[in-house]
């Protein structure tokens, strides 16, 4: 887990430098791709991290509890008059 918050606050600097970059013609091209081309090496290495660490025995839509033993929205004691 501690891998995933470098790479983020990673991705977070380097695009920051990406949005910073002054508008005038000191801009080089090619510093933008290059920084362009890390923010999505970056993402690549975050999403490759987190798919690692996913537990396999469960699907992350996978509801939390069962709905089988009946209607959740009715009071404990069974009465349906509030």
């Amino acid at each position: 887990m501690q891998i995933q918050l470098v790479l983020l606050t990673a991705i977070t600097a380097v695009a920051r430098k990406l949005i910073v970059l002054p508008g005038y013609g000191e801009t080089k091209p090619s510093m933008v791709v290059a920084l362009g081309f890390c923010v999505l090496a970056l993402a690549g290495a975050f999403w490759l991290m987190r798919n690692i660490n996913l537990p396999t025995s469960q699907a992350r839509t996978a509801p939390t509890r069962s709905f089988q033993d009946g209607d959740l929205l009715s009071p404990p004691d069974g009465d349906d008059q509030l």
